[in-house]
């Protein structure tokens, strides 16, 4: 339930089922004699019913909301039927404001875990990918592959405007390939060069390619001290997305035309979170500072 959905609630019968429920820890179940009931355990560990209390009409109800906050570690719970400087009646304002509150700390661990999910996700996948890359036959010693530390802060910052769904798709991608002894940064490598034939002809690869090409452009427009183009990066581009599954195309897809219809550059955003990985606030101080040598 949003914010708006809740303060939209007209004090009564479902508000009260809401706040006995997500404030108070019951469960509230219908008896066809007794009505709305309230299922609770007891101090003697026992299963108790009591009727449902009117915690939206009543301000002594109310204040059995305001303890269990305050139990909960709500401390301010005790101003609460001030809330909306008068807006709601005392009995409606404690019970909206202790479903917000909730509603909040819901919100925040969810992000957290969301946060936290997909930093172990992007961990996951670049110690694969790495792992890859140092296998990787070259005809000469890659200076690339002798800086894991660069080679890892590249791929985080590739990846991480990656929703967690499109990254949880491309480590199941790279599970897949291991389990079957494949190196994926291989066969992108032998695509680039053109010595294997095509992997994949999934249509939805030229589309992202035509989508970040033309951020990668708008971005080399907008600093052009900072980036003088890749010409190559279209036919890199292509050669990776050719080593992914179908599955995770479609997924990536859906992260670039989501941000293409708000009109974010997910280049630009990348290259924002590295440039402040080392040092510089901001890519355009990047840009003034390159501006200043010339």
């Amino acid at each position: 339930m949003t914010r708006e959905e809740i303060l939209a609630m007209k004090p009564g019968r479902e508000l009260n089922i809401k706040v006995a429920e997500d404030i108070m820890g019951r469960e509230v179940i219908s008896d066809e004699i007794f009505g709305d009931m309230e299922a609770y355990v007891d101090n003697d560990a026992r299963s108790s019913y009591e009727p449902l209390q009117s915690y939206s009409q009543d301000v002594s109800a109310a204040q059995l909301v305001v303890e269990r906050m305050i139990r909960l570690g709500h401390d301010d719970a005790i101003f609460w039927e001030h809330y909306g400087d008068g807006i709601y009646p005392p009995a409606e304002a404690i019970c909206k404001m202790a479903l917000l509150v909730v509603l909040a700390k819901e919100v925040k661990l969810g992000d957290e875990e969301k946060t936290e999910r997909k930093r172990l996700l992007l961990n996951d996948i670049i110690e694969i990918e790495l792992d890859m890359f140092q296998r990787v036959r070259t005809a000469e010693p890659s200076l690339c592959q002798e800086r894991p530390e660069t080679f890892k802060e590249m791929r985080w910052m590739t990846h991480s405007i990656l929703s967690t769904e499109t990254l949880e798709s491309y480590l199941e991608d790279l599970q897949k390939a291991q389990a079957e002894g494949r190196n994926l940064l291989t066969e992108k490598y032998a695509r680039m060069q053109n010595i294997i034939p095509a992997l994949k002809a999934n249509p939805v690869i030229e589309d992202i390619v035509r989508i970040e090409a033309r951020w990668m452009k708008e971005l080399s427009e907008k600093y052009p001290r900072t980036f003088k183009g890749e010409p190559g990066f279209e036919i890199y581009l292509h050669s990776e997305l050719e080593t992914y599954s179908d599955k995770t195309l479609e997924l990536y897809f859906s992260d670039v035309s989501k941000a293409e219809k708000e009109e974010r550059n997910l280049a630009e955003e990348r290259y924002t979170m590295l440039f402040q990985q080392i040092g510089y606030g901001s890519i355009a101080e990047a840009e003034q500072k390159a501006k200043t040598k010339n």
